[in-house]
C-alpha cells in the first residue's frame, strides 16, 4: 500500500530523473559497486538526491491524507479526519481565527505564547549516515558529525563562507525584484522567446551574464530551470533582444 500512494506522484520523479540525466555527466566517482555485485550510488550524488526528499514528501502527503480519510470514513463507530501531512486544516482555521479578530472591534493581536525549553521538547529521532551508516544526530546534517569532520568541504569557516554568499545571493535577488521588467515577460515568455536564444551561446558567457556558476548556466542554457527574473534582462541582452 505504501508502493501504491507513491504511484501519483511518479510523473513527478521521473521528469526529475530524466532532466537530471540531460543535464549531468556522471562519473565513475558517482557509484561504487558491492562485494555481492550490486552498483550502488555514493555521496555527493546521494547527497543532491536526498535534498528532493521534502519536495517528494509535500507531493504524497495530500495523497496519503486522502487515502487515509477514505478508509476513516468506511470504519464502524466514530472517525475524526486530521491532517499531520499537509497542516491543511490548522491552516485553515487559524485564517479563520485571524479573519475574526480582525474583524471584531477594539482587538489587538494576541500576546505571543511563551517559548518552549529547548530541553523540554521531545527528541528528534536519529537516521543513518549515507557514507558510514552511523547515527545523525542533528537533524539539519545529512552526515555524521565524524564524516563532515573528514570533508574539507564541511569545514567550518567554509560552511560560514557558503552561508554568506548565499545569504547574500538572496539579498540581491530580493533587491532586484522584478527587474522592471513590462507585464508580458512572465515565465512562457521567457521560455518561448529568450531561452530558445541561449542554446548557441557559451557557458561562460551565460555565467557572466546570470552571475552564476557553470553547473547553474548549464541547466539554464538546457531549459532545465527558469533562473530568476532579475537575470532575464542580461540573458535577453545577451540572446540579441530588446525587451519591450
Amino acid at each position: 500500500m505504501a508502493l501504491d500512494l507513491m504511484e501519483p506522484v511518479r510523473p513527478d520523479v521521473e521528469a526529475f530523473v530524466l532532466d537530471l540525466m540531460g543535464s549531468r555527466a556522471f562519473k565513475k566517482a558517482d557509484f561504487a559497486q558491492l562485494p555481492d555485485g550490486h552498483c550502488r550510488l555514493i555521496a555527493p550524488l546521494t547527497h543532491e538526491l536526498a535534498g528532493m526528499l521534502p519536495r517528494w514528501s509535500d507531493l504524497i502527503a495530500p495523497v496519503a491524507e486522502n487515502v487515509a480519510h477514505t478508509l476513516g470514513d468506511a470504519l464502524a463507530g466514530k472517525y475524526v479526519a486530521v491532517t499531520p501531512l499537509t497542516r491543511r486544516w490548522r491552516r485553515e482555521a487559524a485564517a479563520h481565527v485571524k479573519a475574526r479578530k480582525q474583524s471584531a472591534p477594539g482587538t489587538g493581536p494576541a500576546p505571543a505564547a511563551p517559548r518552549q525549553h529547548p530541553s523540554t521538547l521531545a527528541p528528534s529521532p536519529t537516521y543513518s549516515c549515507p557514507t558510514c551508516g552511523g547515527p545523525v544526530e542533528n537533524p539539519r546534517h545529512i552526515r555524521c558529525e565524524a564524516c563532515n569532520a573528514k570533508d574539507p568541504r564541511q569545514a567550518p569557516a567554509v560552511r560560514a563562507n557558503r552561508g554568506r554568499a548565499i545569504a547574500a545571493r538572496k539579498r540581491a535577488l530580493r533587491e532586484l525584484g522584478d527587474a522592471g521588467l513590462p507585464g508580458h515577460c512572465d515565465r512562457d515568455w521567457y521560455r518561448r522567446a529568450v531561452l530558445p536564444l541561449l542554446a548557441g551561446h557559451r557557458l561562460s558567457e551565460i555565467m557572466a551574464a546570470a552571475g552564476c556558476s557553470k553547473g547553474y548556466a548549464s541547466t539554464i542554457r538546457k531549459g532545465t530551470y527558469v533562473p530568476h527574473v532579475s537575470t532575464w534582462p542580461a540573458l535577453a541582452q545577451l540572446a540579441g533582444m530588446e525587451i519591450r
